[in-house]
């Protein structure tokens, strides 16, 4: 499966990158802040929630606005050749990408499950992968169940896709217009689910119970768990608990 690194710059106030060119193609969201850009057509102006394509090659210039520039990266690897050049009519990506970006900031492997999935519907949408075409319920069904066990493993999306002999950015996406949310969502979801069920049902402790459900540790669990279902474990025990 090809692989996006994505990674984020920030960009200090009024600062000057004077002309570059990167060795890669990258697909860039402007989370925060402005900045300005010039090249051989002229300038342009970008600003918070735009999304901006760069080809490998591309020569620019970049001056940051008056309260810096905040940048999520996507690098676009060689063999999915981009063909743009700074193009603007991108607004349709920036969803996608901010909930990759989202992703990116959650440190567990449901996290890097759905990260790939948003990131590789965006890749597509951008260069014009071919066709879509959809996934059958049952081989969606088998996915489902196959993301609601073994939680100790860390499963990819390349491995789901190679399994049902599916494009991974197909799944991605039949997966998340049948079901609502993306494997890694699902993934992330089933596992706190399940843990919760031992939570309201025995005094195990929380650490234990966190380490069952592949959490790194209580801490870890305790935020996952919190951003799922709005409480801690340990208030979601005291009022489940009988």
């Amino acid at each position: 499966m090809i692989s996006h690194t994505t990674f984020e710059s920030r960009y200090s106030a009024s600062s000057l990158r004077d002309r570059h060119e990167h060795a890669w193609g990258y697909l860039c969201y402007v989370a925060r802040g402005a900045m300005r850009e010039s090249d051989r057509r002229g300038d342009r102006q970008w600003t918070a929630g735009d999304v901006v394509a760069y080809p490998a090659g591309y020569v620019h210039r970049s001056i940051i606005g008056p309260r810096g520039c905040e940048l999520f990266h996507v690098r676009i690897p060689a063999e999915q050749r981009l063909d743009l050049l700074g193009a603007t009519d991108f607004a349709q990506l920036a969803p996608l990408l901010i909930h990759a970006r989202r992703e990116r900031m959650v440190s567990d492997s449901d996290g890097e499950l759905a990260r790939c999935g948003w990131i590789m519907e965006a890749v597509d949408q951008l260069i014009g992968a071919r066709r879509w075409s959809g996934i059958g319920s049952a081989r969606l069904k088998r996915i489902r169940e196959r993301l609601a066990e073994d939680f100790e493993k860390h499963i990819r999306l390349g491995d789901l896709a190679e399994e049902e002999h599916v494009d991974p950015s197909h799944l991605t996406r039949a997966f998340r217009t049948h079901y609502g949310v993306t494997p890694g969502e699902f993934r992330r979801a089933a596992r706190v689910a399940r843990a919760a069920r031992v939570l309201g049902a025995t005094a195990r402790p929380i650490a234990a119970i966190a380490l069952e459900f592949g959490f790194t540790d209580q801490a870890h669990f305790t935020r996952v768990f919190r951003r799922c279902t709005g409480v801690t474990p340990a208030r979601y025990r005291r009022e489940t608990s009988v």
